[in-house]
């Protein structure tokens, strides 16, 4: 019965969100969602993940996520290189993974607040590679990727979630209960908008199931061994693999409209992979946790 309520807890908002979409204005609600979701309820998630937890700056598990989302980064430019050759488009939506918006919710679901504090310091080392790689790859610009940077809100979530966690300064536990009440709004937010996301699609793009095949097959057979070799084990390990596995970020529509990339080609990869990977990733998960 637990099983069943945690798919439920999973599939319902996102079906919702795809209802919603296809009677309303799907692209407008998803949006303003997402806005929302990312200035205000994420940041208080990973806040309250963060700060409620003793995380000290010896290599532990938290630093090892953050390397493995720079390793997951670069090692998908391999097969991405070999399969879209010179295509920056789909090169670009290749590597760059929705961190949070998906795998928050799913990792909340099947093992709580811990799991997403892990996903926390993932996000960090992803926000940090991919604002430099990106302008990198699509226009040898350095500086805005550290602006993008700098405007992110969950990197000072985790920045001052850090301080509250390591020299115990937290607020009183009546200011951290609102805070947890809030931020546990974000994973439901972020599948509805997932879900509305969805719904604006009208067929199937090939390129996205290249950048499925990618994302689902090669970036864990780069990456389980490397989990094996560092011996990690247990949730760390499971969170590195569910990471490993997340299809294209949003967000990569947002930089082909800033750098005049082929906005509907990045669009149509990510919206596909996105349902391919969110019909298969989470029943994978139910299943073996």
């Amino acid at each position: 019965m637990e099983l069943i309520g945690t798919v439920l807890g999973f599939y319902l908002p996102l079906l919702a969100g795809f209802i919603y979409g296809r009677f309303f204005n799907g692209r407008s609600f998803s949006r303003g969602m997402s806005k929302i979701t990312l200035y205000f309820f994420l940041p208080l998630l990973l806040y309250d993940s963060i700060a409620r937890r003793h995380v000290d700056f010896s290599l532990n598990m938290y630093w090892f996520m953050l390397f493995f989302a720079i390793y997951i980064t670069l090692i998908s430019f391999i097969p991405s290189i070999l399969i879209f050759k010179n295509d920056r488009n789909l090169v670009m939506v290749s590597i760059y993974i929705n961190a949070g918006f998906l795998p928050i919710p799913l990792a909340y679901s099947l093992w709580g607040a811990e799991a997403v504090s892990l996903i926390g310091f993932f996000i960090l080392g992803q926000i940090i590679i991919v604002n430099f790689i990106i302008p990198l790859l699509v226009s040898s610009n350095f500086v805005d990727g550290f602006k993008r940077l700098l405007k992110f809100p969950p990197i000072y979530a985790l920045i001052v979630g850090l301080i509250s966690s390591s020299f115990n300064l937290l607020p009183s536990p009546s200011i951290m209960n609102v805070i947890s009440d809030l931020g546990n709004v974000a994973p439901k937010l972020a599948l509805l908008t997932l879900g509305a996301d969805a719904s604006g699609i009208e067929k199937l793009s090939w390129n996205g199931f290249k950048v499925a095949f990618i994302r689902i097959i090669c970036s864990p057979l780069f990456t389980v061994p490397l989990l094996l070799l560092l011996k990690i084990r247990g949730l760390p390990f499971m969170v590195v693999l569910l990471e490993s596995m997340m299809p294209p970020a949003v967000a990569n529509i947002i930089f082909a409209n800033e750098f005049n990339l082929d906005v509907d080609k990045i669009a149509n990869a990510v919206i596909t992979s996105t349902i391919i990977a969110t019909l298969i990733i989470p029943p994978i998960f139910f299943t073996f946790t």
